[in-house]
Protein backbone atom coordinates (compact mmCIF):
# COMPACT_ATOMS: atom_id res chain seq x y z
CA UNK A 1 0.00 0.00 0.00
CA UNK A 2 2.80 2.37 1.00
CA UNK A 3 4.76 1.54 -2.17
CA UNK A 4 1.69 2.33 -4.30
CA UNK A 5 1.29 5.75 -2.65
CA UNK A 6 5.01 6.48 -3.13
CA UNK A 7 4.78 5.56 -6.81
CA UNK A 8 1.68 7.75 -7.23
CA UNK A 9 3.47 10.64 -5.54
CA UNK A 10 6.56 10.20 -7.73
CA UNK A 11 4.36 10.03 -10.84
CA UNK A 12 2.58 13.23 -9.79
CA UNK A 13 5.88 15.00 -9.11
CA UNK A 14 7.29 13.84 -12.42
CA UNK A 15 4.20 15.07 -14.23
CA UNK A 16 4.53 18.43 -12.43
CA UNK A 17 8.19 18.72 -13.49
CA UNK A 18 7.24 17.99 -17.08
CA UNK A 19 4.35 20.49 -17.15
CA UNK A 20 6.12 23.24 -15.17
CA UNK A 21 8.01 24.77 -18.14
CA UNK A 22 4.75 25.00 -20.07
CA UNK A 23 2.72 26.60 -17.27
CA UNK A 24 4.41 29.97 -17.75
CA UNK A 25 3.83 29.78 -21.51
CA UNK A 26 0.17 28.89 -21.05
CA UNK A 27 -0.29 31.73 -18.54
CA UNK A 28 1.38 34.18 -20.92
CA UNK A 29 -0.87 33.03 -23.79
CA UNK A 30 -3.94 33.45 -21.57
CA UNK A 31 -2.90 36.97 -20.49
CA UNK A 32 -2.19 38.00 -24.10
CA UNK A 33 -5.55 36.60 -25.22
CA UNK A 34 -7.43 38.47 -22.47
CA UNK A 35 -5.59 41.72 -23.21
CA UNK A 36 -6.27 41.31 -26.95
CA UNK A 37 -9.99 40.84 -26.32
CA UNK A 38 -10.04 43.86 -24.00
CA UNK A 39 -8.21 46.04 -26.54
CA UNK A 40 -10.59 44.91 -29.28
CA UNK A 41 -13.62 45.77 -27.10
CA UNK A 42 -12.14 49.16 -26.18
CA UNK A 43 -11.26 50.07 -29.78
CA UNK A 44 -14.60 48.86 -31.19
CA UNK A 45 -16.53 50.83 -28.55
CA UNK A 46 -14.23 53.87 -28.47
CA UNK A 47 -16.92 56.42 -29.52
CA UNK A 48 -19.31 55.19 -26.83
CA UNK A 49 -16.54 55.15 -24.20
CA UNK A 50 -15.46 58.66 -25.21
CA UNK A 51 -19.07 59.85 -24.97
CA UNK A 52 -19.38 58.47 -21.44
CA UNK A 53 -16.07 60.06 -20.45
CA UNK A 54 -17.28 63.40 -21.84
CA UNK A 55 -20.50 63.11 -19.80
CA UNK A 56 -18.54 62.40 -16.62
CA UNK A 57 -16.12 65.29 -17.32
CA UNK A 58 -19.06 67.64 -17.96
CA UNK A 59 -20.73 66.63 -14.72
CA UNK A 60 -17.49 67.05 -12.78
CA UNK A 61 -16.34 70.17 -14.63
CA UNK A 62 -16.34 72.34 -11.50
CA UNK A 63 -14.37 69.70 -9.57
CA UNK A 64 -11.84 69.39 -12.41
CA UNK A 65 -11.44 73.18 -12.51
CA UNK A 66 -10.91 73.19 -8.75
CA UNK A 67 -8.28 70.45 -8.88
CA UNK A 68 -6.44 72.19 -11.75
CA UNK A 69 -6.52 75.58 -9.97
CA UNK A 70 -5.42 73.97 -6.72
CA UNK A 71 -2.58 72.09 -8.40
CA UNK A 72 -1.44 75.20 -10.28
CA UNK A 73 -1.49 77.48 -7.21
CA UNK A 74 0.01 74.92 -4.81
CA UNK A 75 3.62 76.20 -5.24
CA UNK A 76 2.44 79.73 -4.44
CA UNK A 77 0.60 78.52 -1.33
CA UNK A 78 3.71 76.62 -0.20
CA UNK A 79 5.79 79.79 -0.64
CA UNK A 80 3.46 81.87 1.55
CA UNK A 81 3.26 79.04 4.11
CA UNK A 82 7.03 79.15 4.57
CA UNK A 83 7.00 82.94 5.00
CA UNK A 84 3.95 83.29 7.27
CA UNK A 85 4.09 80.17 9.50
CA UNK A 86 7.06 81.35 11.66
CA UNK A 87 5.07 84.49 12.59
CA UNK A 88 2.07 82.53 13.90
CA UNK A 89 4.14 79.88 15.68
CA UNK A 90 5.14 82.51 18.24
CA UNK A 91 1.62 83.88 18.85
CA UNK A 92 -0.43 80.65 18.72
CA UNK A 93 -0.30 78.21 21.63
CA UNK A 94 -1.20 75.15 19.53
CA UNK A 95 0.87 74.11 16.50
CA UNK A 96 -2.21 72.89 14.60
CA UNK A 97 -3.89 76.29 15.00
CA UNK A 98 -0.84 78.09 13.60
CA UNK A 99 -0.73 75.73 10.61
CA UNK A 100 -4.45 76.11 9.84
CA UNK A 101 -4.46 79.91 10.14
CA UNK A 102 -1.33 80.15 7.99
CA UNK A 103 -2.82 77.89 5.34
CA UNK A 104 -6.05 79.93 5.12
CA UNK A 105 -4.09 83.19 4.78
CA UNK A 106 -1.78 81.64 2.14
CA UNK A 107 -4.73 80.31 0.12
CA UNK A 108 -6.52 83.66 0.29
CA UNK A 109 -3.46 85.63 -0.82
CA UNK A 110 -2.67 83.17 -3.65
CA UNK A 111 -6.19 83.07 -5.10
CA UNK A 112 -6.63 86.85 -4.79
CA UNK A 113 -3.34 87.38 -6.63
CA UNK A 114 -4.42 84.97 -9.38
CA UNK A 115 -7.77 86.73 -9.79
CA UNK A 116 -6.13 90.18 -9.79
CA UNK A 117 -3.67 89.12 -12.49
CA UNK A 118 -6.46 87.63 -14.63
CA UNK A 119 -8.67 90.72 -14.14
CA UNK A 120 -5.79 93.07 -14.96
CA UNK A 121 -4.86 91.20 -18.13
CA UNK A 122 -8.49 91.04 -19.30
CA UNK A 123 -9.03 94.74 -18.55
CA UNK A 124 -6.04 95.67 -20.69
CA UNK A 125 -6.58 93.19 -23.52
CA UNK A 126 -10.36 92.98 -24.00
CA UNK A 127 -10.88 96.60 -25.16
CA UNK A 128 -7.98 96.31 -27.61
CA UNK A 129 -9.17 92.92 -28.87
CA UNK A 130 -12.72 94.23 -29.37
CA UNK A 131 -11.34 97.28 -31.19
CA UNK A 132 -9.24 95.02 -33.43
CA UNK A 133 -12.23 92.78 -34.23
CA UNK A 134 -14.47 95.78 -35.05
CA UNK A 135 -11.74 97.28 -37.25
CA UNK A 136 -11.24 93.90 -38.92
CA UNK A 137 -14.95 93.48 -39.67
CA UNK A 138 -15.12 96.96 -41.24
CA UNK A 139 -11.95 96.82 -43.33
CA UNK A 140 -11.65 93.15 -44.31
CA UNK A 141 -13.89 93.22 -47.45
CA UNK A 142 -12.15 96.29 -48.93
CA UNK A 143 -8.74 94.90 -47.93
CA UNK A 144 -9.54 91.62 -49.70
CA UNK A 145 -10.41 93.52 -52.89
CA UNK A 146 -7.23 95.61 -52.65
CA UNK A 147 -5.15 92.47 -52.07
CA UNK A 148 -6.67 90.80 -55.16
CA UNK A 149 -5.89 93.87 -57.26
CA UNK A 150 -2.30 93.74 -56.02
CA UNK A 151 -2.04 90.07 -56.99
CA UNK A 152 -3.55 90.71 -60.44
CA UNK A 153 -1.00 93.47 -60.98
CA UNK A 154 1.74 90.89 -60.44
CA UNK A 155 0.34 88.03 -62.56
CA UNK A 156 -1.26 90.25 -65.25
CA UNK A 157 -4.83 91.45 -65.68
CA UNK A 158 -5.60 89.21 -68.68
CA UNK A 159 -4.14 85.95 -67.38
CA UNK A 160 -6.18 82.91 -66.31
CA UNK A 161 -4.82 83.26 -62.80
CA UNK A 162 -6.33 86.76 -62.56
CA UNK A 163 -9.76 85.30 -63.36
CA UNK A 164 -9.37 82.74 -60.57
CA UNK A 165 -8.34 85.56 -58.20
CA UNK A 166 -11.47 87.53 -59.14
CA UNK A 167 -13.66 84.48 -58.54
CA UNK A 168 -12.07 83.71 -55.14
CA UNK A 169 -12.32 87.37 -54.09
CA UNK A 170 -15.98 87.55 -55.12
CA UNK A 171 -16.82 84.40 -53.15
CA UNK A 172 -14.87 85.62 -50.13
CA UNK A 173 -16.42 89.09 -50.07
CA UNK A 174 -19.88 87.58 -50.63
CA UNK A 175 -19.37 85.34 -47.64
CA UNK A 176 -18.27 88.31 -45.53
CA UNK A 177 -21.27 90.35 -46.65
CA UNK A 178 -23.59 87.50 -45.69
CA UNK A 179 -22.10 87.63 -42.20
CA UNK A 180 -21.70 91.40 -41.89
CA UNK A 181 -24.57 92.45 -44.16
CA UNK A 182 -27.04 95.18 -43.32
CA UNK A 183 -30.19 93.02 -43.42
CA UNK A 184 -30.25 92.29 -39.71
CA UNK A 185 -34.04 92.50 -39.36
CA UNK A 186 -34.59 89.09 -40.89
CA UNK A 187 -31.91 87.64 -38.62
CA UNK A 188 -33.18 89.10 -35.34
CA UNK A 189 -34.79 85.82 -34.27
CA UNK A 190 -31.65 83.82 -35.02
CA UNK A 191 -29.46 86.44 -33.33
CA UNK A 192 -31.71 86.50 -30.25
CA UNK A 193 -31.57 82.68 -30.05
CA UNK A 194 -27.80 82.67 -30.36
CA UNK A 195 -27.43 85.46 -27.79
CA UNK A 196 -29.72 83.63 -25.34
CA UNK A 197 -27.83 80.37 -25.83
CA UNK A 198 -24.53 82.21 -25.44
CA UNK A 199 -25.69 83.91 -22.24
CA UNK A 200 -26.75 80.59 -20.73
CA UNK A 201 -23.41 79.04 -21.72
CA UNK A 202 -21.46 81.95 -20.22
CA UNK A 203 -23.52 81.81 -17.00
CA UNK A 204 -22.92 78.04 -16.74
CA UNK A 205 -19.18 78.50 -17.27
CA UNK A 206 -19.06 81.29 -14.68
CA UNK A 207 -20.91 79.11 -12.13
CA UNK A 208 -18.48 76.24 -12.78
CA UNK A 209 -15.52 78.60 -12.36
CA UNK A 210 -16.89 80.02 -9.08
CA UNK A 211 -17.62 76.53 -7.72
CA UNK A 212 -14.22 75.44 -9.03
CA UNK A 213 -12.46 78.11 -6.97
CA UNK A 214 -14.43 76.95 -3.89
CA UNK A 215 -13.29 73.37 -4.59
CA UNK A 216 -9.72 74.67 -5.03
CA UNK A 217 -9.85 76.13 -1.50
CA UNK A 218 -10.76 72.73 -0.05
CA UNK A 219 -8.14 70.97 -2.19
CA UNK A 220 -5.40 73.37 -1.08
CA UNK A 221 -6.47 73.28 2.57
CA UNK A 222 -6.35 69.47 2.80
CA UNK A 223 -3.81 68.65 0.07
CA UNK A 224 -1.42 66.92 2.50
CA UNK A 225 -4.33 64.81 3.76
CA UNK A 226 -5.27 63.73 0.22
CA UNK A 227 -1.67 62.82 -0.59
CA UNK A 228 -1.36 60.87 2.67
CA UNK A 229 -4.54 58.93 1.90
CA UNK A 230 -3.20 57.93 -1.52
CA UNK A 231 0.13 56.85 -0.01
CA UNK A 232 -1.74 54.87 2.64
CA UNK A 233 -3.69 52.96 -0.02
CA UNK A 234 -0.51 52.27 -2.01
CA UNK A 235 1.27 50.93 1.09
CA UNK A 236 -1.72 48.66 1.80
CA UNK A 237 -1.99 47.16 -1.68
CA UNK A 238 1.64 46.69 -2.75
CA UNK A 239 4.89 45.20 -1.54
CA UNK A 240 7.69 47.46 -0.22
CA UNK A 241 9.69 47.46 -3.46
CA UNK A 242 6.58 48.28 -5.51
CA UNK A 243 5.58 51.01 -3.03
CA UNK A 244 8.97 52.69 -3.37
CA UNK A 245 8.81 52.47 -7.17
CA UNK A 246 5.25 53.88 -7.30
CA UNK A 247 6.04 56.81 -4.99
CA UNK A 248 9.24 57.62 -6.88
CA UNK A 249 7.37 57.48 -10.21
CA UNK A 250 4.61 59.72 -8.84
CA UNK A 251 7.23 62.26 -7.74
CA UNK A 252 8.89 62.19 -11.17
CA UNK A 253 5.50 62.56 -12.90
CA UNK A 254 4.74 65.58 -10.72
CA UNK A 255 8.10 67.12 -11.68
CA UNK A 256 7.45 66.48 -15.38
CA UNK A 257 4.00 68.08 -15.32
CA UNK A 258 4.93 71.11 -13.23
CA UNK A 259 8.18 71.69 -15.11
CA UNK A 260 6.56 71.44 -18.52
CA UNK A 261 3.23 73.20 -17.91
CA UNK A 262 4.61 76.10 -15.84
CA UNK A 263 7.61 76.48 -18.13
CA UNK A 264 5.44 76.44 -21.26
CA UNK A 265 3.09 79.08 -19.84
CA UNK A 266 6.02 81.37 -18.96
CA UNK A 267 7.57 80.75 -22.38
CA UNK A 268 4.32 81.55 -24.18
CA UNK A 269 3.83 84.71 -22.09
CA UNK A 270 7.29 85.91 -23.12
CA UNK A 271 6.58 85.16 -26.79
CA UNK A 272 3.25 87.02 -26.62
CA UNK A 273 4.90 90.09 -25.05
CA UNK A 274 7.75 90.04 -27.60
CA UNK A 275 5.20 89.77 -30.43
CA UNK A 276 3.31 92.76 -29.02
CA UNK A 277 6.52 94.82 -28.79
CA UNK A 278 7.68 93.96 -32.32
CA UNK A 279 4.25 94.62 -33.84
CA UNK A 280 4.11 97.98 -32.06
CA UNK A 281 7.57 98.95 -33.33
CA UNK A 282 6.75 98.05 -36.96
CA UNK A 283 3.17 99.42 -36.70
CA UNK A 284 1.36 96.25 -37.73
CA UNK A 285 -2.45 96.14 -37.61
CA UNK A 286 -4.50 94.20 -35.02
CA UNK A 287 -1.63 94.26 -32.51
CA UNK A 288 -3.48 93.04 -29.41
CA UNK A 289 -5.52 90.39 -31.23
CA UNK A 290 -2.53 88.84 -33.01
CA UNK A 291 -0.29 88.99 -29.91
CA UNK A 292 -2.88 87.12 -27.84
CA UNK A 293 -3.38 84.48 -30.56
CA UNK A 294 0.38 83.95 -30.96
CA UNK A 295 0.90 83.71 -27.20
CA UNK A 296 -1.97 81.28 -26.57
CA UNK A 297 -1.23 78.94 -29.48
CA UNK A 298 2.46 78.86 -28.52
CA UNK A 299 1.44 76.80 -25.47
CA UNK A 300 0.82 73.87 -27.85
CA UNK A 301 4.18 72.21 -28.56
CA UNK A 302 5.47 71.87 -32.12
CA UNK A 303 2.23 72.73 -33.99
CA UNK A 304 1.26 75.76 -31.89
CA UNK A 305 3.43 78.38 -33.67
CA UNK A 306 2.07 77.30 -37.07
CA UNK A 307 -1.56 77.22 -35.84
CA UNK A 308 -1.23 80.79 -34.60
CA UNK A 309 1.04 82.30 -37.24
CA UNK A 310 -0.83 81.24 -40.40
CA UNK A 311 -4.21 82.98 -39.79
CA UNK A 312 -2.47 86.01 -38.26
CA UNK A 313 -0.16 86.31 -41.27
CA UNK A 314 -3.22 86.08 -43.53
CA UNK A 315 -4.82 89.06 -41.77
CA UNK A 316 -1.65 91.15 -42.07
CA UNK A 317 -1.07 90.19 -45.72
CA UNK A 318 -4.61 91.20 -46.69
CA UNK A 319 -4.07 94.58 -45.02
CA UNK A 320 -0.61 95.12 -46.53
CA UNK A 321 1.23 92.36 -48.46
CA UNK A 322 4.70 93.78 -47.76
CA UNK A 323 3.92 94.06 -44.06
CA UNK A 324 2.64 90.49 -44.20
CA UNK A 325 5.97 89.22 -45.54
CA UNK A 326 7.81 91.20 -42.85
CA UNK A 327 5.47 89.72 -40.24
CA UNK A 328 6.27 86.17 -41.41
CA UNK A 329 10.00 86.89 -41.24
CA UNK A 330 9.70 88.32 -37.72
CA UNK A 331 7.60 85.38 -36.51
CA UNK A 332 10.11 82.93 -38.03
CA UNK A 333 13.00 84.69 -36.28
CA UNK A 334 11.03 84.83 -33.02
CA UNK A 335 10.25 81.11 -33.17
CA UNK A 336 13.92 80.30 -33.83
CA UNK A 337 14.90 82.35 -30.78
CA UNK A 338 12.20 80.60 -28.75
CA UNK A 339 13.16 77.12 -29.94
CA UNK A 340 16.91 77.52 -29.47
CA UNK A 341 17.30 80.00 -26.59
CA UNK A 342 14.17 80.86 -24.58
CA UNK A 343 12.46 77.45 -24.60
CA UNK A 344 15.49 75.30 -23.67
CA UNK A 345 16.52 77.77 -20.96
CA UNK A 346 13.06 77.77 -19.31
CA UNK A 347 11.92 74.19 -19.95
CA UNK A 348 15.25 72.38 -19.95
CA UNK A 349 14.98 68.57 -20.25
CA UNK A 350 11.42 68.72 -18.87
CA UNK A 351 10.07 65.70 -20.78
CA UNK A 352 13.05 63.79 -22.15
CA UNK A 353 11.11 62.97 -25.34
CA UNK A 354 12.50 63.10 -28.86
CA UNK A 355 10.80 65.21 -31.52
CA UNK A 356 9.08 62.13 -32.98
CA UNK A 357 7.43 61.23 -29.67
CA UNK A 358 6.39 64.86 -29.11
CA UNK A 359 4.56 64.88 -32.47
CA UNK A 360 3.12 61.42 -31.73
CA UNK A 361 1.80 62.53 -28.32
CA UNK A 362 0.21 65.72 -29.72
CA UNK A 363 -1.52 63.84 -32.56
CA UNK A 364 -2.69 61.00 -30.31
CA UNK A 365 -4.06 62.97 -27.36
CA UNK A 366 -5.18 65.87 -29.56
CA UNK A 367 -7.27 63.43 -31.59
CA UNK A 368 -8.72 61.86 -28.44
CA UNK A 369 -9.31 64.93 -26.26
CA UNK A 370 -9.11 67.93 -28.61
CA UNK A 371 -7.41 71.15 -27.54
CA UNK A 372 -6.94 69.99 -23.93
CA UNK A 373 -5.27 66.82 -25.22
CA UNK A 374 -2.83 68.89 -27.27
CA UNK A 375 -1.93 70.87 -24.13
CA UNK A 376 -1.38 67.96 -21.72
CA UNK A 377 -0.48 65.29 -24.29
CA UNK A 378 3.29 65.80 -24.14
CA UNK A 379 3.75 65.70 -20.32
CA UNK A 380 1.21 62.86 -20.04
CA UNK A 381 2.98 60.78 -22.68
CA UNK A 382 6.34 61.69 -21.12
CA UNK A 383 5.11 60.26 -17.80
CA UNK A 384 3.97 57.03 -19.49
CA UNK A 385 7.27 56.87 -21.39
CA UNK A 386 9.20 57.32 -18.14
CA UNK A 387 7.28 54.48 -16.45
CA UNK A 388 7.91 52.10 -19.38
CA UNK A 389 11.59 53.10 -19.50
CA UNK A 390 12.02 52.31 -15.80
CA UNK A 391 10.24 48.94 -16.14
CA UNK A 392 12.41 47.97 -19.11
CA UNK A 393 15.64 49.09 -17.42
CA UNK A 394 14.75 47.23 -14.19
CA UNK A 395 14.19 43.96 -16.06
CA UNK A 396 17.36 44.44 -18.11
CA UNK A 397 19.36 44.87 -14.88
CA UNK A 398 17.89 41.61 -13.55
CA UNK A 399 19.31 39.90 -16.64
CA UNK A 400 22.69 41.65 -16.19
CA UNK A 401 22.25 43.44 -19.51
CA UNK A 402 23.24 47.07 -20.23
CA UNK A 403 20.53 49.74 -20.18
CA UNK A 404 22.15 52.43 -22.38
CA UNK A 405 20.89 52.62 -25.97
CA UNK A 406 24.31 52.78 -27.72
CA UNK A 407 25.04 49.28 -26.41
CA UNK A 408 22.24 47.91 -28.63
CA UNK A 409 23.15 49.60 -31.92
CA UNK A 410 25.18 46.68 -33.28
CA UNK A 411 23.61 43.88 -31.21
CA UNK A 412 23.19 40.64 -33.11
CA UNK A 413 21.46 38.76 -30.28
CA UNK A 414 22.02 37.14 -26.88
CA UNK A 415 24.42 34.23 -26.41
CA UNK A 416 22.39 31.26 -25.13
CA UNK A 417 25.26 29.94 -23.01
CA UNK A 418 26.73 33.10 -21.44
CA UNK A 419 23.45 35.09 -21.54
CA UNK A 420 25.43 38.11 -22.77
CA UNK A 421 24.97 40.32 -25.82
CA UNK A 422 26.99 39.54 -28.92
CA UNK A 423 27.63 42.15 -31.57
CA UNK A 424 27.68 42.22 -35.37
CA UNK A 425 30.83 43.81 -36.82
CA UNK A 426 30.67 46.02 -39.96
CA UNK A 427 32.34 43.20 -41.93
CA UNK A 428 29.68 40.74 -40.83
CA UNK A 429 26.96 43.22 -41.76
CA UNK A 430 28.40 43.64 -45.25
CA UNK A 431 28.78 39.86 -45.65
CA UNK A 432 25.18 39.23 -44.53
CA UNK A 433 23.91 41.92 -46.90
CA UNK A 434 25.79 40.48 -49.89
CA UNK A 435 24.61 36.99 -48.97
CA UNK A 436 21.01 38.18 -48.87
CA UNK A 437 21.38 39.89 -52.28
CA UNK A 438 22.85 36.74 -53.81
CA UNK A 439 20.02 34.61 -52.39
CA UNK A 440 17.42 36.99 -53.87
CA UNK A 441 19.13 36.87 -57.29
CA UNK A 442 19.08 33.05 -57.23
Amino acid sequence: MGETQEKATETKNERGRILKPYQGIMLAILVVAVLTVLMFLIVSNLPAIKKQIDLVCTALQAVIIGIVVGYATSPMVNFFDRKILPLFKKSCKKQITAVRVTRMISITISLVLVLLVIAGVLRVLIPQIVESIVLLSKNLPSQAVGFSEWLKGIVGEESDIAQYIDQITENFTGYLQSILGSDWTAKLGEIALQVTSGVFSVVKILINIIVGFVVAVYVLFDKEKFVSQMKKIVCLLFKPRAVNAILETAKETHMIFTGFVVGKIVDSLIIGVLTFILMTIFKFPYIALISVVIGITNIIPFFGPFIGAIPCAFLVIINNPLQGLLFLVLILILQQIDGNIIGPHILGPATGLSSFWVVFAILLFGGLFGFVGMLIGVPLFASIYNILRKLINTNLKKKNLPIDLPSYVDVGGIDEDTKELFYVTPEEKASAKSKKVSEEEE
